[in-house]
């Protein structure tokens, strides 16, 4: 009846509980059930179907295992049982030759793979991604003589995140090129296992909220290709592997809620690095000077890291920082180099409660007259946006009028803050907040009236004598 047809859809096709008779379209090519929760079964005639390439049973929840006549779908290159509550695949899946990708993903009744997995010699990506259950991978049961054999020769992604009763990592001996690698909240993982260093053609391995994880092996420098590396929230983490900066392909670098105290040495040899992300790593006491030599890091995040107490003296070597947040930090002040930094747009310096001085060099010029003029170093020229808000300590900032592209500035909450030097030279100027800054000399609250209330969109919500300015976007 359906000699010629090649798409069969009958996705979301939810009061569809028999699965049809495919006897009659030996020519299918593609077939899709997504959704269709109350099917229970597939029609053993599936098997029929020499030609189909396509099979999608995601979020078929009610079917629980697959007809042994799956193993004659010798063309099928898609399998998607994402969503099914499937206890086990049939030992017959590893019949599928040309299998290119399979997704399991949230099927949170598989307890295992069967080994015959390995068997899918042409599959290039493998999802197991919420499979709860899942404690080892079918690798792990092989004889140590049978890892030598690569099969899976041509997997290049292998996603095991929030599988959380994965205990032990598997061998990776048999999958030379995997390109992408996640282990994202395998919370009982306490290792990786060595052989990770043979995946020359590794380009991101994510380990976040792998909290059993004690330590990075040594191997994973040796990972030539890797340019994303995902280690947030691994708690246990205390102290990186001292050749780190052999990971030369390395661009983003995430070490957020760790517990190291510092950076080793050879992080200075990451020279393709652009984001550096440190986030509340709350025993962290410095960032190295080594750090400095890398012309093309773009963005700084050490947000949180409440035991950073000062920042290396060459920071403003960093040409390419964009952006720098150093919020909620023990800071006292930044290094004078820092207005050096050509191309920053943003600083975050916010809840800084030991913050005296942007930068160290503003200190000399505090005044307690009301002179309109100082001997300031400036802030860099393509800065937009200054958040400085909440630092209880903050008495002098740098001269704003070089950055005359400053947009947004945020300096709340300063109560000891005596004077914005250059504000009232911001055209661009959108929005300024100054409220509870109580320590303001005159002078700024007169410049303020003339050349920001008359000349710019700023405008005040408050008498002058609290000075709280917000932009008509506030309002």
């Amino acid at each position: 009846v359906f000699d010629k047809l090649k798409v069969l859809n009958l996705s979301d096709c939810c009061k569809l509980s028999m699965c049809p008779d495919f006897t009659s379209m030996p020519h299918l090519e593609k077939l899709d059930f997504s959704g269709c929760k109350k099917i229970r079964e597939l029609h053993p005639s599936i098997g029929h179907l020499e030609r189909l390439t396509y099979l999608s049973l995601r979020s078929c929840v009610s079917l629980q295992e697959l007809p042994r006549s799956i193993r004659c779908l010798k063309n099928l290159i898609y399998l998607s049982l994402r969503g099914c509550k499937l206890k086990k695949l049939p030992k017959s899946v590893g019949h599928l030759k040309n299998l290119t990708y399979l997704s399991l993903s949230c099927s949170s009744s598989l307890k295992k793979l069967p080994e015959e997995v390995c068997q899918l010699t042409s599959l290039e990506k493998l999802n197991l991604n919420y499979c709860t259950k899942i404690s080892n991978f079918p690798l792990q049961l092989r004889d140590s003589t049978s890892l030598t054999q690569h099969f899976f020769d041509k997997l290049k992604v292998l996603n095991l995140s929030r599988c959380t009763n994965l205990t032990n990592c598997p061998d990776f001996t048999c999958m030379p090129h995997l390109e992408k690698l996640k282990f994202n909240g395998c919370k009982k993982m306490s290792e990786l296992h060595p052989s990770i260093g043979h995946l020359k053609s590794l380009s991101r391995l994510s380990l976040g909220w792998c909290e059993s994880l004690m330590e990075l092996p040594d191997e994973v420098c040796q990972l030539a290709s890797l340019e994303n590396l995902y280690l947030n929230c691994c708690k246990q983490i205390a102290i990186l592997p001292s050749h780190l900066g052999d990971l030369k392909s390395l661009v983003e670098l995430f070490l957020d809620s760790t517990s190291i105290t510092t950076l080793p040495e050879s992080v200075g040899h990451l020279k393709q690095l652009k984001y550096l992300s440190l986030n509340e790593c709350s025993s962290l006491k410095e960032i190295p000077e080594c750090i400095c030599v890398l012309l093309n890091l773009e963005e700084i995040d050490a947000k949180k890291c409440e035991s950073l107490a000062s920042l290396p003296n060459s920071l403003g070597n960093l040409r390419s920082l964009r952006k720098l947040d150093l919020s909620e930090t023990a800071i006292e002040e930044l290094p004078d180099s820092f207005v050096s930094l050509e191309k920053l747009d943003v600083l975050a310096v916010a809840k800084c409660t030991q913050l005296k001085f942007i930068p160290a060099s503003a200190s000399t010029s505090i005044v307690s007259s009301d002179r309109q003029h100082y001997s300031l170093p400036q802030f860099p020229p393509f800065l937009t946006k200054l958040n400085a808000s909440n630092c209880p300590e903050l008495e002098m900032i740098a001269d704003v009028s070089n950055a005359k592209g400053l947009k947004k500035l945020n300096l709340n909450g300063c109560q000891k803050l005596v004077d914005v030097p250059g504000v009232e030279q911001l055209k661009r100027l959108v929005t300024l907040k100054l409220g509870g800054c109580r320590s303001l000399c005159n002078s700024l609250k007169g410049r303020l009236q003339v050349n920001i209330f008359e000349k710019s969109n700023v405008m005040s919500l408050s008498p002058l004598a609290s000075l709280h300015l917000l932009s008509r976007g506030d309002l």
